[in-house]
């Protein structure tokens, strides 16, 4: 299996919902740092809920490894 390969997208700043404490148009409330750290851990979530329906669907064990450390840098993250 090849490296993985990660390319940077830069999305555009659209109207009203590019100001300054705004993502992607839902306001962020309160401490940025709190809601970065809330996004992680769901993302975490995210993973492994699609990690084990692939391991009980006998999916290609390679993405699963590929959840897996996945999942363990955004509990690193999360970690922070």
């Amino acid at each position: 299996m090849p490296p993985a390969t990660a390319e940077v997208i830069a999305f555009p700043r659209t109207g009203a919902r590019a100001s300054a404490g705004e993502a992607g148009g839902f306001s962020c409330q309160g401490d940025p740092a709190s809601a970065v750290q809330a996004w992680l851990e769901t993302q975490l979530r995210v993973i492994e809920y699609w990690r084990e329906r692939l391991v009980a669907e006998g999916a290609d064990w390679r993405m699963a490894a590929i959840l897996d450390q996945h999942a363990a840098f955004l509990r690193e993250a999360c970690a922070l």
